[in-house]
């Protein structure tokens, strides 16, 4: 019996957001395509990388959603958003698209503690955002990027851009060359991630919606320094990887001085969270716990200072020190039994337990 055809049909955001919406910044023209979910005391916000869409977060997305606020959006010149200058994929310009569009987003409502997690060169925009203290940033997830591999790697960026197809007959040819070149391992990843990836020509195939090889010469400032401010951001960090080689020196020594936290799926390539979405959630999610994200802290209230000593009252605890003890060894001997009586007769102890993370 034949083995069942692979299935490469384009799928919905729909089942892995719960809304959709344009959202436009204050004093431009520009609008943002943003998508949402979920609530809760915090909210993750899920930055693509270059060529990607907000889509490449979907399958994540619906499982944080669970348990959280999830917010992603497609960057300028990605996906559905409309900007009046998609050339300009600084790494200053995306940084602060990002400032803009989430006080545009929570306009109406406080914005709650953030979980910025960003893959590629949205990690670097990511780690930017961070640090620009602009934003209530509590947490800082970095996806398969690092300065120290990812610098050197731009000069082999232009030949990988160069030999991959410029155009497809269909949607259905370009999910299938993404998964059987391995750009993406997962089908159901593929299926909704590629779809806002390309457009229709005037011609009828379809070619690649942002032109990466123009941002060239913007490239090596998005990792520049990124790997001091990653470790310097004010918020809780996680290096998520592909592979725990890529760490560069100076991560490598802040990771030995406990700086940061680094989580490895070595069964994923480059697009971790869309070749293993289900664990980059649960890391996510895991990472979220340890940190109480948005939950108060909440302290003892401390000890007040006592005006003068107050004398021990042995009628306030009978059955002590009514009588010398003991110097004999049966003495002793149930003095401790009394002691021990005594202490199990104040209060249980209570047992507890913590997950381990």
């Amino acid at each position: 019996m034949d083995a069942k055809a692979p299935n490469y049909s384009p799928l919905s955001w729909e089942p892995y957001y719960d809304k959709s919406r344009d959202v436009k910044v204050p004093d431009s023209e520009d609008v943002f395509r943003v998508y949402e979910g979920g609530s809760g005391p915090f909210c993750y916000v899920l930055l693509h990388g270059g060529g990607h869409s907000a889509m490449s977060w979907a399958v994540v997305a619906s499982h944080l959603r669970q348990h959280a606020q999830v917010f992603a959006f497609d960057m300028r010149g990605h996906g559905f958003s409309q900007v009046q200058n998609e050339s300009d994929l600084s790494i200053g310009t995306l940084s602060d698209d990002v400032v803009r569009v989430v006080k545009a987003f929570f306009a109406e409502t406080k914005i709650p503690p953030l979980v910025v997690v960003g893959h590629s060169m949205g990690g670097a925009v990511a780690v930017r955002v961070a640090s620009m203290k602009k934003l209530p940033v509590a947490g800082l997830c970095v996806v398969d990027v690092v300065e120290g591999t990812a610098i050197p790697a731009l000069a082999h960026m232009t030949n990988v851009l160069r030999n991959r197809p410029s155009s497809f007959p269909s949607v259905e040819a370009a999910i299938q060359w993404a998964i059987k070149s391995g750009t993406v391992q997962s089908n159901e990843s593929a299926r909704v991630s590629i779809p806002p990836q390309i457009r229709k020509a005037a011609n009828g195939s379809y070619v690649w919606r942002t032109d990466l090889m123009s941002s060239e010469k913007y490239w090596r400032a998005w990792f520049e320094g990124m790997s001091k401010a990653f470790t310097t951001a004010p918020a809780a960090r996680l290096l998520l990887l592909a592979n725990a080689d890529r760490l560069d020196t100076e991560l490598e020594i802040a990771r030995m001085q406990g700086k940061f936290q680094v989580s490895v799926v070595m069964t994923a390539g480059h697009c971790v969270q869309e070749d293993a979405p289900e664990q980059t959630a649960k890391i996510l999610h895991e990472f979220a716990k340890r940190n109480r994200f948005g939950v108060p802290l909440i302290l003892p209230k401390p000890l007040g200072k006592l005006d003068k000593p107050i004398p021990f009252n042995p009628s306030a605890h009978p059955g002590t020190a009514t009588a010398p003890a003991s110097r004999h060894a049966d003495g002793a001997a149930s003095s401790a039994s009394s002691s021990a009586a005594s202490l199990s007769s104040i209060s249980p102890a209570s047992s507890a337990s913590s997950a381990s993370s």
